[in-house]
């Protein structure tokens, strides 16, 4: 399951996330009202690309489905994804 956030339009992040990505918020808290400076800036957006590989693997004993993503605009950088996270 993923989540689709609202962003500022400055935000250079993917706004979508899997649920096992985000924490419940309970009680009080504040809503940032500025973009960390970390998250703004000229540097490249990761977007993926064809999936190169595909592999099963364990985790915590159970088999996990994963692709070889090689992303948009850095071809020598090439990660492992579980593939929920890549399709939900």
């Amino acid at each position: 399951m993923a989540f689709g956030l609202q962003l500022l339009d400055m935000a250079r992040i993917h706004p979508v996330f899997h649920a096992s990505q985000l924490k419940l918020v309970v009680g009080m808290h504040n809503i940032e009202k500025d973009l960390l400076e970390e998250l703004q800036g000229n540097f490249p957006v990761h977007v993926p690309i064809p999936v190169l590989d595909k592999r099963t693997t364990q985790q915590q004993g159970d088999k996990v489905q994963q692709v070889l993503i090689e992303w948009k605009g850095d071809p020598e950088a090439t990660t492992w994804e579980d593939m929920a996270t890549m399709t939900d």
